[in-house]
């Protein structure tokens, strides 16, 4: 699959597996609130969210994130979420 990836996007500090594992493309590392340009009327946005992270890495050592791709509909990407006030905020990030 690595050598169809045009690009991969993650949540901050998660692009140091990407490498690990091979990925040599280009990796965005995004903190909340950081978004980039995918295409002329495409955008991707990295939003909070929260979660036990205990799965890969052990107890609380990885950044988690939910996305939002913006374009002509928008579509709010969450996973594996616990509900919490940040929901409140994504709204008023993006546009």
């Amino acid at each position: 699959m690595k050598d169809k990836v045009k690009n991969v996007v993650c949540a901050l500090g998660i692009g140091e597996s990407f490498e690990y594992w091979g990925y040599d493309k280009k990796i965005h590392d995004l903190d909340w609130g950081e978004s980039i340009q995918v295409d002329e009327t495409t955008k991707l946005y990295c939003l909070p969210a929260r979660h036990f992270s205990g799965r890969l890495y052990g107890n609380n050592k990885t950044f988690w994130a939910s996305y939002m791709i913006a374009g002509e509909k928008n579509i709010y990407v969450t996973g594996d979420r616990g509900y919490d006030e940040h929901y409140k905020e994504v709204k008023k990030t993006v546009p």
